[in-house]
């Protein structure tokens, strides 16, 4: 919304495979363009205060039991598919207990608290990261990609540029 108000010029954003489509029809209404950058694998992560924090597996119904934290409007909290490599058919229903748009408030609950938190594998280098790596998850044939937003047919400005090219070298290393 703020790219098409002409109050950002970039957006960063993650996007479902299986949304892409009606993703497109948005962007294409409102004269923006998508770039992606990477894919990204879905992780799901157990704050400190968590009894399990820094298991590399959990059971489905202690993932089923989990309280967890996430993003205003993240793709992650968007979707009820996520679920245990090897869990079977169905995807555990899970229990968003706290939305919020603070990253501050996000890695607060993490750290004091038994909630958990499903995002990607891309922002958790050991230098930034906050709790225990993460364990990975599945859904039926989606994939997370992630890439910037711009306005159509509209250059973007040299510090924007920059910008970018930061992120993609960031993204090789990880």
């Amino acid at each position: 919304r703020r790219l098409a108000d002409y109050k950002d010029e970039l957006g960063l954003v993650y996007v479902l495979e299986s949304k892409k489509v009606s993703f497109q029809y948005m962007l294409s209404r409102n004269h923006l363009e998508f770039i992606p950058l990477t894919r990204a694998r879905p992780m799901l992560y157990l704050g400190k205060g968590h009894p399990r924090s820094g298991a590399q597996t959990l059971t489905e119904d202690e993932f089923s039991a989990l309280r967890f934290v996430q993003g205003y409007q993240d793709v992650f909290s968007q979707n009820d598919g996520w679920k245990l490599p090897g869990s079977g058919e169905g995807s555990p229903r899970r229990n968003v207990a706290v939305v919020t748009n603070s990253d501050y408030i996000m890695e607060r609950l993490l750290l004091n608290s038994p909630m958990a938190n499903i995002s990607t594998d891309y922002l958790t280098d050991e230098e930034h990261r906050i709790v225990a790596e993460g364990i990975p998850l599945e859904q039926d044939s989606d994939e997370v990609v992630f890439g910037y937003l711009k306005r159509e047919k509209e250059a973007l400005g040299l510090w924007t540029e920059k910008f970018i090219d930061y992120i993609q070298r960031a993204l090789e290393h990880v």
